[in-house]
């Protein structure tokens, strides 16, 4: 079995940029706090079962996490049975979730939601960017959690193909 559970590669820091236009001095605000962001690329193939993918470092101690965006790059297995539903999010059973837990507890979580369906039988690995908006998310993240992207597929014919997911956080 792989060791879905490694270090992220990256970690910055936001800063206030100055820019002078003409006479006046013009300062871009930047998200408060500092983005982490933590990835896995690995080719993998699930099926009828689900996997952490990514694990995110903990959330720094006195820290409250503040926004969160999951980068995946990935695709459905390339055939279905629903013709009419092909290239769309109609009937495919290759998806992704979010959650967030005590690494210190093993498997309880806090918080689970779904991020996004691949296309139905879709050919090309495709990129999709979404931020999490639930705000139950962020009342329940605390110090010292973790967050961890499953991939998902519903039966053993469903095959959701994973290149790649990012997980990119703000904490202030």
């Amino acid at each position: 079995m792989r060791n879905f559970f490694r270090m992220p590669k990256r970690v910055f820091t936001t800063s206030t940029t100055e820019m002078t236009q003409g006479h006046e001095t013009i300062i871009e605000e930047p998200t408060p706090g500092t983005e982490i962001i933590d990835e896995h690329e690995e080719d993998i193939i699930v099926r009828d079962d689900y996997i952490p993918y990514v694990v995110s470092r903990q959330i720094p101690e006195g820290k409250s996490l503040s926004k969160v965006v999951v980068v995946v790059v990935s695709k459905d297995q390339g055939w279905s049975t629903y013709l009419g539903d092909y290239g769309t999010y109609r009937n495919s059973f290759t998806w992704f979730e979010l959650s967030i837990g005590s690494p210190a507890r093993g498997s309880e979580e806090k918080w689970r939601g779904f991020v996004v369906r691949n296309l139905l039988a879709h050919h090309s690995f495709k990129e999709h960017t979404i931020e999490i908006t639930d705000g139950e998310l962020y009342e329940k993240a605390r110090s010292g959690d973790v967050l961890t992207v499953w991939a998902h597929a519903k039966f053993s014919g469903s095959a959701n193909m994973v290149k790649k997911v990012t997980i990119r956080y703000v904490v202030g």
